[in-house]
């Protein structure tokens, strides 16, 4: 009696949590979907979006020498090749980009960002086509050249690892859905929802595999 009153206490938090990972599942496959589709069209043309310059904190914002205009961070987000990327700039105010669409070839240079550690307190980590690399701006003399460096984030990810990353909630739901379907064909057959024993005949535990048999009716609830 007690582990009949235990699952129907639990009954309705099963509901919830399938009904969540429905939920969950579902906005996953609309991504997913979405993911295949820029996948696919990124290697037919490469799209770079230029967002608005917003505000850098004041480490970032302040002048440098010899260069008396604050700076700003602008973000920029591209599709090219097989991979996305965002790219923050941390530039003057006044060399920004205008924002804007911009469609190029996937072989144009200037679709993707691609820098290499220069300095050693930049960061470039790369493992399976993910790439992280930081690079903060700075004011470079070496006589008889001055220059400043722009400062750089580059985020760069692979479709196909977020393709697999979209995909594991569809594929938890999938496998579930499939495993109830034929569950609730084995029970409607008289036959173990376990192992698929012929469990006409049968009574209390299956003889195959030793699952306990339930009603029919009480086995269609769960």
């Amino acid at each position: 009696m007690e582990e009949v009153g235990t699952s129907r206490r639990l009954r309705p938090i099963r509901t919830v949590a399938r009904a969540l990972l429905a939920i969950a599942g579902g906005i996953s496959l609309l991504l997913l979907l979405a993911v295949l589709y820029l996948w696919v069209r990124s290697y037919l043309i490469a799209e770079v979006i230029y967002y608005k310059p917003v505000d850098a904190p004041e480490e970032f914002a302040s002048p440098m020498p010899g260069k008396p205009v604050r700076w700003q961070f602008q973000w920029n987000l591209t599709t090219c090749a097989g991979k996305a990327q965002a790219v923050r700039r941390n530039l003057g105010v006044g060399e920004e980009t205008a924002a804007k669409m911009m469609h190029l070839r996937p072989d144009d240079p200037a679709a993707l960002a691609v820098l290499n550690r220069r300095d050693p307190l930049d960061v470039d980590w790369r493992l399976a086509g993910v790439q992280y690399f930081r690079s903060d701006r700075r004011y470079v003399n070496t006589p008889p050249v001055k220059y400043w460096i722009w400062g750089f984030l580059i985020v760069t990810v692979p479709y196909w690892l977020l393709a697999v990353l979209t995909a594991i909630l569809p594929g938890i739901g999938g496998t579930q859905f499939v495993r109830g379907v034929r569950r609730r064909r084995r029970i409607a057959r008289g036959m173990c929802p376990k192992c698929g024993y012929d469990l006409r005949g049968s009574s209390g535990i299956c003889p195959e595999c030793g699952t306990k048999v339930e009603t029919t009716g009480a086995a269609l609830r769960r």
